[in-house]
């Protein structure tokens, strides 16, 4: 129960950390002052995703540790990092189409913390401990630009950063199919829009928002199969 309590917390600091991002960035004021008025007023759709995430997690959470005790509490806590990093930045390349380096260079200095306290709980694993996060962010910018190479620019740098920081805090073991859900569901998505008229050939759709919904599937397969 208690383990519970911390990760609801920590995913409400989460949520409110997104919140105060996106207030700032989209703020009416020149100076950029956060006004939780304003956006609770222009960014409903945000706001409705990350209350709607919060619950998820949190019942996933309880459902999950029922299923297996396998998952450690730093594991689901850097999970919960990289959803809520993911939404944010899905949000704002969904508005923008474009990825704010502030916050992956934030994702990567949280994850690095994590690495530090992942190395002092389990200092026979070091090589292990730091050689999976990195050898994941490696494959992941690799894939990413040899997709921008074929694709001819289809794909961007804000693309490539973003895999570097999933890969970061998914590992190895888990960039490959993190890439795979998040490749697939928009194409499916791509190919519904063509259908619907809603999207032409040469429109680009912006891949952040995929992006977390390949990650959250991957976080959901990780609950109930208890791998870290």
């Amino acid at each position: 129960m208690l383990e519970v309590i911390i990760v609801a917390l920590y995913a409400l600091l989460m949520a409110a950390l997104g919140i105060v991002i996106i207030g700032i960035r989209y703020s009416e004021n020149e100076k950029k002052d956060f006004n939780i008025n304003s956006v609770f007023k222009h960014h409903k759709i945000y706001i409705a995703l990350s209350v709607c995430m919060y619950f998820l997690l949190i019942v996933m959470v309880i459902i999950g540790k029922c299923v297996s005790n396998e998952i450690s509490i730093e594991a689901i806590l850097r999970w919960f990092t990289l959803l809520w990093g993911c939404l944010v930045i899905g949000y704002i390349d969904y508005k923008e189409h474009l990825i704010p380096n502030k916050i992956v260079l934030g994702m990567i200095g949280i994850r690095l913390v994590y690495m530090v306290i992942e190395v002092i709980q389990n200092k026979e694993y070091l090589k292990i401990v730091i050689m999976y996060p990195f050898l994941g962010a490696f494959i992941g910018a690799l894939v990413m630009i040899i997709g921008m190479v074929i694709s001819r620019k289809g794909l961007g740098m804000g693309d490539i950063k973003l895999f570097f920081v999933v890969g970061l805090y998914v590992g190895s073991q888990g960039i490959i199919p993190t890439m795979m859900y998040t490749f697939v569901i928009s194409a499916a998505v791509g190919l519904i829009l063509l259908a619907l008229r809603r999207l032409k050939l040469k429109d680009v759709l912006p891949l952040a928002p995929f992006v977390f919904v390949g990650v959250l599937f991957k976080f959901i397969l990780i609950m109930y199969g208890g791998i870290n």
